[in-house]
């Protein structure tokens, strides 16, 4: 620990460097910025209408379209990578100023960026890829070359930019795609909380004084403020559904080793047992969301990543009866009455639609709580305690949300052999008690909550015990939203392993 490092001075210069990146012409007036903290109940939409700083073109562009009605426009020639680009670089500058969203900025090198991909359009008469100058957003743990990573740790701020891309960036780049941001996570990325020492806390664009959820909390933010379309997330107990659910977007947790993780920044050492992370999107419709998946897998991923398997996307024919099974919550942590309702109504309209439901109970042996408390335990299986020891090493105060994390850790027992033998059994054990339920009905897909509520307070939402027991699983997890409002309701459906 460098007791000389003046980290105070470094994290003003890290806030001013990324502001300074957004042009002056694209900053809010003061008035409208001094309603945007986080005990105001206003919603950034509401403070979007207040100015004029979006022409009529680029709400168009920003508003009316998903990832893939884009794609068709950019396909055409219809719209240029340059007329995109501009658009979504000023409202994800706009989602900044109201949510706090973004780690850093390259709008310029977008740009530039956008217009190489005009200049391929030209020259080629069609699109360089299934993302032709399409702008994505990426978390902040995704390296992209030039930029910074810094996880919410202030101990990162010294740590030089990166010089390679993660095999994801590189994907989406080959691609066509467009990238001109990266967005903000909770101090550590375990948590639900989208707040660190170095950027302060992502606030939720419906109802600023709500959490944006964690730990893909600017990608929630940034997607469902419409700064971005379709945005790169990460998932290992909850991350990209819990910000989907509380900002009322779609989000996709696929099984583990089917897209590039490899490059990705991880507060964890190389070889951690604990639940395998995974990537996947943010989007605002649910075609983008398969859109995303497969022009990732038909890249053939795992040339670029190691840990990948080896298998093709595959186009399965829609079923004309699902068996869908519904799940209404675990007795022991009660769903409140909004998800409740949103669950019925979910069911009754896939019944309607000449599908099958079949209400499902918690399996013995399969509750959440054991399954958070199995989840947990993998956190001390780290020898070292990575991720306590960045944040001592620049003398970083825990805060609120991560506060309960560290007390387990520094209570516990240095880890030994039995450590790791008894997660490993009492996964298997997890495994095999909810593989019961998923084979003797031959469910197609599971209809459950996502949490027991919809977005809270900031530092309420407490542990993600509706989202980590499919980690634990490692099934493929969707998050939708299932209501528009003032506030979103969302729910999940988890598939049986491997059904992507």
């Amino acid at each position: 620990m460098n007791q000389a490092t003046n980290w105070e001075a470094l994290i003003a210069a890290k806030r001013e460097d990324r502001d300074s990146r957004i042009p002056p012409e694209w900053k809010l007036p003061a008035a409208i910025m001094a309603q945007a903290h986080r005990e105001s109940t206003a919603s950034a939409f509401s403070l979007l209408e207040k100015t004029s700083l979006l022409l009529p073109r680029e709400r168009e562009l920003t508003e009316n379209y998903d990832a893939t009605g884009l794609l068709e426009l950019l396909s055409t020639g219809a719209v240029t990578s340059l007329q995109v680009t501009t658009a979504f670089c000023k409202r994800a500058a706009i989602a900044q100023q109201l949510t706090n969203c973004l780690t850093e900025i390259f709008f310029h090198e977008a740009l530039e960026q956008a217009k190489e991909r005009d200049r391929y359009w030209t020259a080629n008469g069609g699109p360089k890829g299934p993302f032709h100058g399409l702008p994505i957003s990426v978390k902040d743990m995704c390296a992209v070359k030039g930029q910074a990573s810094t996880l919410g740790f202030t101990a990162y701020l010294k740590k030089p930019v990166d010089e390679v891309n993660a095999a994801c960036v590189d994907a989406l780049l080959d691609g066509g795609a467009v990238l001109y941001c990266k967005t903000n996570v909770p101090q550590g990325l375990v948590v639900m909380e989208g707040e660190n020492r170095v950027f302060g806390c992502t606030l939720n664009p419906h109802n600023l004084s709500l959490t944006a959820g964690g730990s893909t909390s600017g990608e929630g933010a940034l997607v469902a403020f419409r700064g971005s379309v379709l945005g790169v997330g990460t998932d290992l107990g909850g991350s990209i559904r819990v910000p989907s659910l509380a900002n009322g977007c779609f989000g996709f947790r696929p099984t583990a080793w089917r897209l590039p993780w490899y490059g990705l920044e991880y507060p964890f050492p190389r070889g951690w047992p604990g639940a395998p992370p995974t990537i996947g999107p943010h989007a605002v419709s649910a075609r983008d969301m398969t859109l995303f998946c497969k022009s990732l897998i038909t890249t053939s991923s795992w040339k670029r990543d190691p840990t990948i398997v080896p298998s093709t996307w595959r186009d399965v024919p829609r079923k004309q009866n699902l068996i869908v099974g519904l799940w209404l919550g675990d007795d022991e942590v009660p769903v409140l009455p909004p998800i409740k309702r949103a669950l019925k109504e979910a069911a009754a309209a896939i019944v309607k639609a000449g599908h099958t439901v079949k209400p499902i109970s918690t399996p013995k042996g399969g509750s959440i709580s054991r399954g958070f408390q199995i989840s947990a335990s993998a956190l001390g299986l780290d020898p070292h305690n990575t991720l306590m020891q960045l944040l001592d090493d620049a003398n970083e105060e825990v805060m609120s949300a991560l506060a309960p994390i560290k007390t387990m850790l520094s209570e516990r027992p240095k880890t030994t052999l039995e450590d790791f033998l008894t997660y490993t059994s009492d996964k298997l054990d997890y495994r095999e008690a909810w593989h019961k339920t998923w084979s003797t009905s031959e469910y197609d897909v599971l209809l459950c909550p996502a949490s027991r509520s919809t977005a809270v307070p900031h530092g309420t939402f407490g542990v993600p015990f509706y989202t980590v027991l499919w980690n634990l699983l490692d099934t493929a997890s969707q998050t939708m939203r299932k209501l528009k409002g003032t506030i979103p309701t969302s729910y999940t459906a988890p598939l049986a392993m491997f059904k992507l």
